[in-house]
């Protein structure tokens, strides 16, 4: 549907697609992880996010833990939901907003916005 409004308004947009259920990389387990954890480290100290007391606790209730491999996961959804924990949804959008897959990383875009 985003693709269609996006296209009917002319917008200049590309919608990327993320699938939830890639690998991550050598240090993050699978890709939410990695949307995770490279918002921390890439982008977590230089902006400034909202006075939104919800998209706080979001980040701040949800488990991690380092796998046999070495490799940091986050907590699954399915466990929050399992905790009686909403679905982090405001944290995931922000996150998702400065993820940028690596076929759409510098040097190996493919494609135009």
């Amino acid at each position: 549907r985003l693709k269609e409004i996006i296209s009917n308004e002319g917008l200049p947009i590309k919608v990327i697609p993320i699938n939830f259920a890639q690998k991550g990389n050598k240090k993050f387990k699978g890709v939410v992880s990695l949307m995770y954890g490279e918002f921390k480290e890439n982008h977590l100290e230089q902006i400034l996010l909202p006075d939104d007391s919800e998209m706080t606790a979001q980040f701040s209730i949800r488990r991690y833990s380092i796998e046999s491999t070495g490799q940091i996961k986050i907590e699954a959804k399915k466990e929050m939901k399992e905790r009686g924990l909403p679905s982090p949804d405001r944290a995931e959008a922000v996150v998702m907003a400065f993820y940028q897959p690596p076929a759409f990383q510098v040097g190996g875009f493919k494609g135009g916005l």
